[in-house]
């Protein structure tokens, strides 16, 4: 047993004999007043259940969800307290329960059938005529209403994709109400109430299972049986302006172009946003503005702004870019701006491919909001094209931590981010969803009923509208529509129409009028507002309770003071008592036609209202009870009785030999349809080939008595029995004679037709019918037999679209059949194919077929052929384009965008360079300027000597700065010591002077000189541990850095005072990459202490390093090295670090990191003397790192401390500090120190450094 909304207490018995009523004399709190039975084996119960149970979470009321099984209990009683009970499928029912639910209805409950299911024990119930035909009708769609079922709905329909097949209306009596009927048959039933006793049944004529849009339908059905009860609402409307502000361009289209003569951008600011600040003033509306900075849907960076910068205005003798001043001016008027992304390209993996791109992108924007000043940044965000998956979501929260409000839609595809409810979002519980209901200026009936429809139970309207939905008429451009429907059907003007109708402004208007009449009180909100009160509401508890006559419902979580808004139902015949109430009881009230009376908006300064409803008489509600449990059982006797009395006028029984068709008469004279059909179906049975004869007329008898469903059963199980070739075709024609029964048996039998028949007219009547997302697969195949069997180009083209839409794979294969230049017939299908290729990255062919549309703008064509790098094609496109266009600036800016993407700096300087001076030119500038730092110092040295006017100031200095320091002479001088511990070991001195080539390599010649020092505290005296001072000289040669390899080789002769040689010699190599740097060098020299030189033992090392860049969160490095001693000793070691860094150039980071190095030598046991080596070795431990100065920072500082733990030395700690100070622009000092605690085996050392670039 399940509760929505409150716990469930007290229950009554409904016997109508007993001297109990229906409401006891005392007071019940938390009462049930909704009964939902419910069958956990039926998927459709299920999912029907889950509708109602979240609208009685939304409104408060009490729901108690029963199971099948427990309502068929011979024990269950019915709650004292309940008003309503609902029933999806009643065939479960057992028949001793009908008594039951009779009696609750007729004291004065409603009985709530949500669907019409054949079930002849329920005719009573339904109001169905007395032993006569009941005809079911298949061809009644959606519904017309011809009463208020919804506020402001009568006389509109709604529902074209509803299909009802239930009774006619003669099958009902004269005095069932018709509360709606069918949109395309004003005769049939679509909605009935029939009244039994003081109570009423609510039946929906139809198999049709309601969707989300359709639930206010279910919860006005419900308040037939809840009225005076009031329930508490959110009541917040929000009018998004989607795409507002966006780039606005200089070209005039349509119907705009002949009202007005303007261009979009003088339309949307000079009279589209100013009619729109006149609408709020009006309606006191507050606006959410959602802003998009570029149009050009790109999903790599660099992300620019030039579209959104593209126009200037002149703004307190300042220039501004028009977007900017919209943004402002929204701010201004007090609408608030919330986010719709960088670009119009939905946050989805599937189409940005790279999460980090996402990131970017977003940043790209916030960076951009600050610069524009427009305000704290958004807290409201609307995905593109209403289309977001979870992944984008959580970019969005990482980039965009101010957003709370997640506005995608209420109905729509939930895995593509839309079918949301005003709740927690599920990927992401950072964010509160409130999403949109409607959209357009010019809502249709549809649109109208499904705002409704939420609205009833909510009192949220959520809508939105763009300033280019006026742009969007059949006949022009539609690509700006997607694969959405136009948003400017009947080509309305703005202010006024062609044919004399009015614009959209005054139909929207008129609409927002008509709203504010129907709902008085209603109140516009931003989102954020909206929001916070929607999300206050949903997680409010309320508490329903009952006295004899009164209902009390208050809010238990809160009681203060404020606005709370209500709405109640009441039927005419109450409202003078109701009003005389809520006068006392309200701050304000207001109403509005609904159902047989008003729906009342009303608003209390506290969470609490109470409502007196009556109470009803026992003895009139027994009296009425027993009365109809009477009539009843006469109802169900009526048949028998009729019966009887037909036997005596009719002939005596056939005789025992008589034919099938004798009976068959006898059994439908005497009204005993259900023997003559039985008769007939035994027939049936017994042969393999139908009669057709003999089905028809089982099929008529089967329909008199409303089962032509099992009519249809019945031919189905045959044809599976007996598959023939003449079966399957008796199908078809009984079909088209008589129709199916619903879409479920259609699409069966259509099948098995297709697969036996192979008629084009069934393949094409399945294409039409079941051609849906959820059908691809199958459509694929019939649409496959249909071309084979009809192959006509028509045929051919519902295929290739069809792939298009849903497989896009096969779709490229079966494309790939055809040559562009060759296949006319399919070049009116060449946008749909480019995308397609472009969208799966197969640009070639994207951009063949580009040819034959003039619906691709050549910008995407110019990206194409950059993407497969045809850079000869892209300029003779861009030639040809210009040529018939010299003024398309904006076209020229892209292409100059697309070649700087792609490294073609020089052509895109050389178009930049040629742009007049406009907000544009300035734009891209910017993106040449923050571009051109990263080339190499041969192109920057050309751009600068071909396009000096195109660089800004500090970059031209930067990259003069930058090439003076990489290619001119320097000189160097250095100085290291070397020591363990307190002694020294080595103490050098070096000049270097480095000349640099036309290529840029460098020759380096150094001068140096070395002390190194005897060995102190050894074990044994030596005549070899001396002090020794050599001089040397040292060439190196080094490439230039390229981006590639890069390597280098030096030599040095040094010698002492004893005129001793000495000679080192080295060569290393290394790759830089974005993540990633790796070397591996080789020398040779003398070990540095003085017994060593004085020795002349050699070491040779080599040595690897490698450093990785992981995730942008933190580095790896690896250093291993190898030693060899002339004197034959070994030693080997490997360290590895790691260090917690972003890899970002920021100004002071901490950087915590873990080392660990294991070092092994083929000594038994340490030495230390002529050189310290360690038999083996092993410590580990970890510290932090604190770093200052950036990479162009005059001041630079980075020191560490760490400890370690050493099983073989003992422990010890470490402590490193490097330091440069830039001296004007081309002189540096810089000094590095290493101390160790460790008194065995490390060596401390200390460095400084002095550089002059010529």
């Amino acid at each position: 047993m399940i509760i929505v909304g409150n716990r469930f207490i007290n229950k009554y018995n409904q016997n109508p004999d007993s001297s109990s009523s229906i409401i006891s004399n005392i007071n019940l709190k938390n009462i049930t007043l909704i009964e939902l039975v419910t069958d956990p084996s039926d998927s459709i119960s299920i999912d029907f259940a889950q509708h109602l149970n979240k609208i009685g979470d939304y409104s408060k009321f009490p729901i108690k969800e029963i199971n099948i099984n427990e309502w068929n209990s011979p024990s269950y009683t019915i709650g004292e307290t309940t008003r309503v009970i609902v029933v999806q499928n009643t065939l479960k029912l057992k028949g001793k329960t009908l008594e039951k639910l009779l009696t609750f209805v007729s004291q004065g409950g409603v009985l709530f059938v949500p669907n019409f299911i054949e079930d002849e024990r329920m005719a009573y119930f339904y109001g169905l005529i007395k032993n006569g035909t009941r005809q079911k009708v298949d061809v009644p769609v959606g519904y017309y209403f011809d009463t208020n079922f919804l506020p402001n709905v009568k006389g509109t329909s709604y529902g074209e994709h509803i299909y009802h097949g239930g009774l006619n209306k003669f099958s009902f009596k004269d005095d069932v109400t018709i509360l709606a009927s069918a949109k395309n048959d004003r005769d049939y039933p679509a909605i009935i109430e029939n009244n039994i006793g003081i109570g009423k049944v609510i039946l929906f004529n139809t198999y049709e299972i309601l969707r989300k849009q359709d639930r206010g339908l279910l919860y006005s059905a419900l308040l037939k049986g809840l009225e005076n009860i009031p329930y508490p609402i959110a009541n917040v409307s929000t009018i998004f302006l989607d795409d507002f502000p966006s780039p606005l361009y200089n070209t005039k289209e349509e119907p705009i172009k002949s009202e007005m003569d303007l261009t979009v951008l003088d339309f949307v600011k000079n009279v589209w946003w100013p009619d729109m600040k006149k609408l709020s003033d009006t309606f006191n509306i507050k606006y959410t503005a959602l802003t998009a900075f570029d149009y050009r849907n790109s999903i790599k960076p660099p992300f620019l702004f030039d579209q959104w910068d593209n126009h200037l205005i002149i703004e307190n003798e300042r220039k501004i870019s028009v977007t900017d001043w919209i943004a402002k001016d929204i701010i201004k008027h007090g609408h608030d701006l919330g986010l719709h992304g960088y670009n119009h390209t939905s946050l989805q993996i599937e189409t940005w491919k790279e999460p980090d791109y996402m990131r970017i992108a977003l940043a790209s924007a916030k960076k951009k909001w600050t610069i524009s000043s427009i305000g704290d940044f958004p807290v409201s965000y609307v995905p593109p094209s209403n289309y977001i998956d979870s992944i984008g979501m959580s970019e969005l929260g990482k980039a965009f931590p101010s957003i709370k409000y997640m506005c995608s839609l209420y109905l729509g595809d939930y895995n593509e981010g839309g079918n949301r409810e005003f709740d927690e979002e599920k990927w992401n519980p950072n964010f509160f969803d409130y999403p949109r209901i409607s959209s357009g200026y010019d809502l249709n009936e549809e649109h109208k009923f499904v705002q409704q429809s939420l609205y009833i139970y909510s009192g949220i309207w959520t809508h939105f509208v763009h300033p280019d939905d006026v742009y969007q008429i059949p006949g022009g451009d539609e690509s700006s529509a997607g694969h959405f429907s136009l948003r400017n059907k009947q080509s309305l003007g703005w202010h006024k129409s062609k044919d004399g109708k009015p614009g959209l402004l005054s139909v929207f208007a008129n609409y927002l009028h008509e709203m504010e009449e129907i709902f008085p009180l209603s109140r516009y909100v931003s989102a954020e507002e909206g929001a916070i009160i929607t999300k206050d509401w949903r997680k409010s508890q309320y508490s329903f309770s009952k006295n004899e006559s009164e209902y009390f419902v208050e809010r238990i979580d809160n009681d203060k003071k404020g606005a709370y808004y209500w709405f109640l139902y009441s039927s005419h015949k109450n409202v003078k008592k109701i009003e005389a109430e809520l006068l006392q009881k309200s701050e304000k009230f207001e109403k509005t036609p609904f159902l047989d009376g008003f729906l009342y908006s009303i608003k209390t300064t506290h969470p609490s209202l109470s409502i007196n409803s009556g109470s009803l008489n026992t003895m009139l509600t027994n009296t009425v009870a027993r009365k109809v449990i009477d009539d009843y059982r006469l109802y169900k006797d009526h048949n028998y009785k009729i019966t009887n009395l037909l036997s005596t006028y009719v002939k005596s029984e056939p005789s025992e030999n008589a034919s099938v068709q004798e009976w068959t008469k006898h059994y439908v004279a005497t009204e005993n349809l259900d023997k003559a059909s039985l008769l007939l179906k035994e027939k049936i049975d017994t042969e393999k080939r139908i009669d057709t004869s003999v089905f028809n007329e089982y099929y008529k008898y089967m329909a008199w008595q409303n089962k032509s469903k099992e009519a249809w059963l019945t031919l189905q199980n045959h044809i599976e029995e007996y598959p023939l070739t003449e079966n399957i075709k008796y199908s078809r024609s009984l079909g088209l004679k008589n129709g199916y029964p619903n879409e479920i048996i259609r699409k069966q039998f259509l099948e098995k037709q297709i697969n036996i028949l192979n008629d084009k007219e069934i393949l094409r009547e399945y294409y039409r019918t079941f051609n849906t997302p959820e059908n691809k697969k199958e459509v694929t195949e019939v649409l496959k037999k249909l071309r084979d069997v009809d192959p006509s180009l028509e045929n051919e083209k519902f295929y290739l679209k069809h792939l298009i839409a849903y497989d896009p794979k096969q779709a490229i294969t079966e494309l790939n059949k055809y040559i562009p230049s060759e296949s006319s017939s399919l070049w009116n299908m060449s946008e749909e194919i480019s995308w397609l290729y472009a969208n799966n990255k197969r640009y070639k062919k994207a951009y063949d077929w580009s040819k034959y549309t003039q619906k691709i703008a050549v910008v995407n064509k110019l990206y194409w052929l950059s993407e497969i790098k045809d850079f000869k094609t892209l300029r003779k496109e861009y030639i040809h384009f210009i040529a018939n266009n010299p003024n398309d600036l904006k076209t020229k800016g892209e292409i100059s965008k697309i070649l700087l993407t792609n490294n073609q700096q020089i052509e895109s300087w050389g178009i930049v360079s040629a742009l007049p001076e406009t907000v544009q030119k300035d734009t891209l500038k910017r993106a040449l300027n923050e571009q051109v730092i990263y080339l190499n110092k041969i192109t920057q040295k050309d751009l600068i000597n071909r396009y000096a006017n195109l660089f800004e100031v500090n970059v031209k200095k930067q990259i003069e700065k930058d090439i003076r320091l990489s290619e001119n002479n320097s000189i160097e001088a250095e100085t290291e010591i070397i020591g363990d511990n307190n002694s020294s070991t080595s103490f050098e001195k070096k000049i270097t002077y480095t000349i640099k080539t036309d290529k840029l390599n460098s020759h380096s010649i150094s001068v140096t000189n070395n002390d190194l020092y005897d060995v102190e505290n050894t074990s044994f005296s030596d005549i070899d541990n001396v002090n020794k001072n050599v001089t040397g000289l040292e060439y190196k040669f080094s490439n230039q850095p390229t981006g590639k390899i890069n390597y280098w080789v030096r030599g040095r002769v040094e010698k002492d005072k004893q005129d001793n040689i000495y000679y080192q010699a080295g060569v290393g190599a290394s790759l830089p990459k974005e993540k990633s740097f790796t070397s591996l060098s080789a020398n040779i020299y003398p070990v540095k202490t003085g017994p060593g030189y004085q020795k002349k033992i050699y070491q040779s090392r080599l040595a690897i390093y490698q450093e990785n860049n992981v995730k942008n969160i933190f580095k790896t490095v690896v250093y291993a090295e190898g030693n060899h001693f002339s004197n034959s000793d070994l030693e080997g070691s490997i360290t590895t670090r790691v260090v917690l860094d972003n890899s970002k150039d920021k100004m002071f980071k901490v950087l915590p990191q873990v080392e660990a190095s294991f070092s092994k030598s083929n000594k038994d046991e340490t030495k230390d003397y002529p050189y310290y080596l360690v038999d083996k070795r092993f410590f580990a431990g970890g510290g932090v790192g604190l770093k200052y100065g950036t990479e162009k920072s005059k001041l630079n500082i980075r020191v560490e401390g760490s400890t370690f733990i050493d099983n073989d030395l003992g422990d010890f700690n470490r402590f490193t500090g490097q330091a440069s100070v830039k001296i004007g622009n081309f002189t540096k000092i810089s000094a590095a120190a290493e101390l160790s605690t460790q008194s065995q085996a490390y060596s401390n050392s200390f460095k400084l450094g002095l550089k002059h670039t010529f």
